[in-house]
């Protein structure tokens, strides 16, 4: 908690708890993974499983490079991968570090505010304007004059992301869906169904189905079957993490957390970018 307690779900939004304010999350998460470990979902192995596959992996793609004419390139954009990808997520570290140590600052301004009786809740500072602060600790302005009306939260740094959605292909099949393959692989298994990271208890195989993830979802993609996202692309977060845990990811399906319903056996097939619902009606 000292190193990363400043992370959490949706991070990048100065409105929302770290782990080091709601461990629970977190907590949640190890403890479904130890409760239902399985050694043939073991994230541990997978990696280990991947680094000793990539030297044999190396000298095929080589090979076909060297019969392409692009050997050389290939062996450059290689070594810049495996030893320096790892640092592309250096500066989002210290972005959400810097973040997390304003939100401490506006807390402590918001606990003065609520010992004054000036707001009912800690998390009401996040629907004022910074300028609007000093007044308010002055009693220049009454607080309630500032507030949003009918908004339950304002954060002044949350992102919405853009729906980019996979163009309409035709389908098979009527229980099938088609989007994006971005990271391969096919896997069956039963949907867990997400709005949020902590939302309801996620056990290790089930395949997650959520609209799209950032880095507070990271321990679900570990010890997850698969992962369908319904909007994204091959750097999204989701993507990038499924790729490197091996796990077949599916994006670009319009509305599919109201689709697939949770708890249901789905096939998702990453080769293809069909998912199959597989108690329905074909």
């Amino acid at each position: 908690m000292k190193k990363y307690g400043f992370r959490g779900e949706g991070e990048i939004d100065i409105v929302n708890k770290r782990y080091s304010e709601n461990p629970k999350t977190i907590i949640n998460q190890v403890f479904s993974a130890l409760l239902e470990y399985d050694e043939s979902n073991n994230p541990q192995k997978d990696f280990d499983d991947t680094n000793s596959n990539r030297p044999e992996i190396f000298r095929k793609l080589y090979k076909f490079a060297s019969k392409k004419g692009f050997a050389s390139e290939f062996e450059k954009a290689y070594f810049f991968t495996v030893n320096f990808f790892q640092y592309r997520e250096s500066p989002k570290y210290y972005i959400v570090f810097v973040i997390g140590s304003v939100r401490k600052l506006i807390l402590k301004r918001a606990e003065v505010l609520l010992q004054r009786n000036l707001i009912d809740d800690i998390d009401d500072i996040f629907k004022l304007k910074i300028k609007s602060l000093d007044h308010i600790l002055e009693n220049i302005i009454n607080v309630e004059k500032l507030l949003p009306p009918g908004k339950d939260s304002l954060s002044c740094l949350i992102l919405e992301e853009e729906s980019f959605l996979t163009k309409e292909k035709k389908l098979q099949k009527k229980n099938q869906l088609i989007g994006d393959s971005v990271s391969y692989g096919k896997v069956r298994g039963k949907a867990k169904v997400l709005k949020t990271v902590n939302e309801k208890v996620f056990n290790p195989g089930e395949i997650l189905v959520t609209k799209a993830t950032d880095p507070g979802w990271t321990p679900l993609i570990i010890n997850c079957g698969g992962i369908i996202l319904e909007v994204g692309g091959m750097l999204q977060h989701g993507a990038l993490v499924s790729r490197e845990f091996n796990k077949p990811c599916v994006v670009g399906i319009e509305n599919i957390t109201d689709i697939i319903k949770d708890g249901e056996e789905i096939e998702v097939d990453a080769i293809e970018g069909i998912i199959t619902l597989l108690d329905r009606e074909e």
